[in-house]
């Protein structure tokens, strides 16, 4: 995809969700879609690393299942909140880090073990069956190792570095970036945008001039230097959630959902309004 075309498929899921809701107060503007996607976003790294003890691997794969299955799919026509949970429950089986269905549900939010079954398929129809996912992380780990084997075992990163950059990879998913640049560019980037003003820096910049640029073929060098220092950095941020847009969208959600309740829990909240 390129962003633009990422806008379109959005605004063409938006609009064709829109005419099967039955009351106008229900429909969801496409800013309170987006948001209310981030938000439930939000929730998936909490979930699987704090509640179900799964790896980061296991994050960014419900990550990207959730916001592919999302591109084709509106809040308003499926409970993202079941969606979120069966996306985790998937991308534990894909990753092999299985967890029993019966650990999944939270009755307080309406989230039983009879829907997320009942989900697995609509998601797995919603993402094509396609369910293999390719993380920034296996390239960026590559990366990290040639510099090692190129200096001779001379030069390294530091493990903060390294912390970092996958962070921004992280940061990345959430962006969209995974839509629009292959894994290894975005791995590249993170590495060259965690080490910038670091000792780690020089060492970074002299492999990328001396190794990756020679290696360029199916792009100019100027291209991928573009794409690694200025295109990609503006996807390593966080989102800013409109959140006067997410109250009204939790509002809608619970009327299009009237099984929910409106109860604080530790897994999904209330959004609070911005003061």
């Amino acid at each position: 995809f390129t962003p633009h075309e990422l806008v379109e498929r959005r605004a063409i899921t938006h609009s064709s969700a829109c005419c099967s809701i039955s009351h106008p107060q229900d429909v969801f503007t496409e800013e309170e879609e987006r948001n209310f996607q981030w938000y439930c976003e939000e929730k998936i790294p909490s979930l699987t690393e704090k509640t179900f003890r799964c790896s980061r691997q296991v994050t960014a794969t419900a990550l990207v299942f959730f916001k592919r299955f999302y591109l084709s799919h509106s809040v308003m026509t499926t409970d993202a909140v079941v969606v979120l949970y069966t996306c985790i429950f998937l991308a534990c089986k894909v990753e092999e880090e299985r967890r029993d269905i019966s650990k999944f549900p939270d009755e307080k939010i309406g989230v039983t073990e009879q829907l997320i079954a009942a989900t697995e398929y609509v998601l797995l129809d919603g993402l094509r069956f396609h369910l293999e996912v390719i993380h920034a992380y296996i390239p960026l780990d590559g990366f990290i190792l040639d510099l090692q084997r190129h200096s001779q075992g001379k030069k390294n990163i530091t493990a903060e570095s390294r912390t970092k950059a996958q962070n921004l990879i992280t940061n990345a998913i959430h962006q969209d970036a995974f839509f629009i640049f292959p894994p290894s560019t975005i791995a590249l980037a993170a590495l060259y945008s965690a080490t910038l003003q670091t000792k780690d820096q020089p060492v970074v910049e002299e492999y990328i001039e001396k190794v990756i640029a020679p290696s360029c073929v199916t792009i100019t060098w100027e291209e991928m230097r573009h794409r690694i220092m200025v295109l990609l950095p503006q996807y390593f941020g966080k989102i800013t959630q409109n959140k006067d847009a997410l109250k009204g969208a939790y509002k809608k959600y619970l009327r299009l959902y009237p099984k929910k309740t409106n109860t604080t829990t530790t897994t999904m909240t209330t959004p609070k309004k911005q003061t």
